[in-house]
């Protein structure tokens, strides 16, 4: 049997006494804390609460998403409360504050939740679990990296589910305080922008602005996950990733994410027949400075017409639509998809082109974080005029008007200028709206229900306008949701 034993240091008396360990009686292990517990202990620090994260991102957020005053805001995580301070006394929003921490609000938020009840309120609430409320924005800053890895989508799904649109800021940088105060980091997912654009793509999100900062990502984005229907690629994955690899060599420009300019009205032409049935319309507004954006063939439609300064998107893949880019103009400005052809960049102009990517698909979202020293990742459906909608909101452009997005035949016409491309569709269908028929080719159905997505779900981030007698202004007039499709 074990005999206790006394050990010392040489020619010293022993100083520890060392017992026989008894298997019969158990060890008494201290719990680890849980991570509502460290939380709680952590908001007694002084010098956890110094900074406010939240506080910090507020002027971005009013300059993203320019809500109106009275607007209730979601503020998940809400640490401190100095973020919906913010929000609530320069943007005259009214926040809801949700954190699992009952200690966690500084003293004089505790006190406005009593005092400006219709003002300012916080709900005991752990992001694990479904949200007990539901508004129009959320806001959500220093939050998700303090979320365990295996946790985070469970965490962003519920936050998507209470806000139709939120605003993310996501440290990319390990913690100072958890090791000092803890003994163990505080942030459980540390990751790039490239993983947060693949994690919110893979939820369904619709990116509306993002961008990497110093030490941090934000994320602007769609809510409730709506999914697009499955996309219609008209290019092999494995051509896609070799053109954006390969683009990176003409040093265009990148588009970066600007602040909404909430009156400067901009015309997008699209290529639909009724184009042409506003060519005076569009030309007299062009002469009094409004700015153009062309998709596609639209371009030479313009310039036809005598309308140069033009800003021409593109995110077609396949190498014809070279000739949408000719030819080059000197005073226009080229946003081309980076999965674009290479021979769409040969002969632009790196100074006035510039970059934008579009390819939700992982292996094309990695290659671009990889590839790319900066970057947005920009969604809203499979065609370019879609596309170019979320493009133009992203550039701070929220009133467009569209000119030829009509997304149906009128008479037998297709577009408002030849394109032998879509002569040869093998099929039409009869779309059937509200009980009004609409004569598609199947591309254009599909455009028709990913619009009418776009529009239920992110209507109050458009101010837009839609010009003609075709299905999409029928869509946009009448708020319906995405048609049924009849053959």
């Amino acid at each position: 049997m074990s005999q206790a034993i006394q050990v010392g240091m040489s020619g010293k008396k022993p100083s520890v006494k060392i017992e026989p360990v008894d298997p019969n009686k158990p060890t008494i292990v201290k719990p680890p804390l849980t991570e509502q517990q460290k939380y709680e202990k952590m908001w007694t620090v002084k010098d956890y609460r110094a900074v406010s994260p939240g506080e910090q991102a507020g002027s971005t957020f009013l300059g993203v998403v320019k809500p109106e005053k009275g607007e209730t805001v979601i503020d998940f995580g809400c640490g401190t409360g100095r973020g919906s301070l913010w929000l609530g006394a320069m943007g005259g929003m009214n926040p809801i504050m949700l954190d699992f921490a009952k200690n966690a609000l500084d003293d004089d938020l505790a006190m406005a939740c009593e005092t400006q009840p219709d003002k300012y309120s916080f709900i005991q609430h752990d992001l694990m679990d479904k949200s007990p409320v539901y508004a129009r924005y959320g806001y959500c800053t220093d939050v998700m990296e303090h979320i365990p890895t295996e946790n985070v989508d469970t965490v962003i799904s519920n936050i998507l589910q209470s806000a139709q649109t939120v605003f993310f800021r996501i440290s990319t940088t390990p913690d100072v305080m958890g090791p000092k105060y803890l003994g163990y980091p505080l942030h459980l997912t540390v990751k790039n922008y490239g993983w947060w654009c693949n994690k919110f793509i893979e939820h369904g999100c619709m990116i509306l602005h993002s961008e990497k900062l110093d030490g941090a990502v934000d994320f602007y984005v769609s809510g409730w996950a709506k999914k697009l229907p499955e996309m219609q690629v008209n290019t092999a994955i494995d051509k896609v990733l070799d053109n954006i690899k390969t683009n990176v060599k003409w040093g265009c420009k990148h588009v970066r994410p600007h602040q909404i300019q909430e009156d400067n009205e901009i015309m997008i032409l699209a290529g639909g027949p009724s184009l042409n049935d506003f060519k005076d319309e569009i030309i007299e507004k062009w002469k009094n400075g409004t700015k153009v954006v062309t998709v596609n063939n639209a371009y030479n439609w313009a310039l036809d017409n005598g309308i140069t300064k033009l800003n021409q998107c593109m995110i077609d893949a396949r190498p014809f639509n070279k000739r949408f880019c000719e030819p080059v103009m000197p005073d226009c400005n080229y946003f081309i998809a980076t999965q674009c052809d290479p021979s769409v960049f040969e002969t632009l102009p790196p100074e006035r082109t510039f970059y934008w990517h579009c390819n939700p698909h992982p292996d094309a979202v990695d290659l671009i974080h990889n590839t790319y020293p900066e970057y947005i990742m920009c969604g809203g459906g499979s065609t370019v005029t879609l596309r170019a909608i979320v493009l133009m909101r992203v550039l701070g452009f929220k009133k467009q008007v569209i000119y030829g997005f009509d997304s149906c035949l009128i008479g037998d016409e297709h577009h408002a200028y030849e394109q032998k491309e879509n002569d040869t569709d093998p099929s039409i269908l009869e779309t059937m709206v509200e009980g009004r028929k609409f004569i598609c080719q199947p591309w254009m159905a599909q455009q028709a229900t990913e619009f009418a997505l776009l529009i239920d779900v992110l209507k109050d981030e458009f101010s837009l306008t839609v010009k003609g007698d075709g299905l999409m202004a029928y869509i946009l007039n009448e708020g319906i949701l995405p048609p049924s499709l009849e053959k």
